[in-house]
């Protein structure tokens, strides 16, 4: 059951919500941990499909485990396990020294490499 931001439930109310098809709305809320709102919003959206027996509204457990399976993102561009293709850091990989104070010169130096704009290798004609 939710209360003003808590789900309230027993262990014999996770037990026989596990067992039952079709879930309230405010069921359904509280096994997404989210707002009933947001689900009644789900099901104006079409995203969540209903099943309506006379003027009850209830969302089949299998729906939701289905909306869930549709809304599973992976991070695509970082799931291989090495590095593929060109870098588009233009910064190069320069051994730098560490310890010791640097001067204001050496410093500034270092930024303006830094913030330079690459420039484009002219083309062999």
């Amino acid at each position: 059951m939710y209360q003003g931001g808590a789900t309230l439930s027993t262990p014999e109310e996770t037990f026989h919500d596990a067992k039952k098809l079709l879930w309230t709305l405010e069921e359904t809320a509280s096994q997404l941990s989210v707002h009933p709102r947001t689900v009644a919003r789900l099901i104006e959206k079409g995203k969540l499909p209903v099943v309506r027996i006379g003027r009850a509204v209830r969302i089949e457990k299998q729906s939701v485990c289905h909306f869930i399976d549709q809304q599973r993102r992976y991070n695509e561009p970082c799931a291989g396990s090495a590095v593929q293709g060109e870098s588009t850091c233009p910064i190069s990989a320069k051994p730098v020294c560490t310890g010791g104070r640097h001067s204001s010169t050496q410093t500034a130096r270092e930024l303006d490499a830094l913030l330079e704009p690459p420039t484009a290798k002219k083309q062999k004609s």
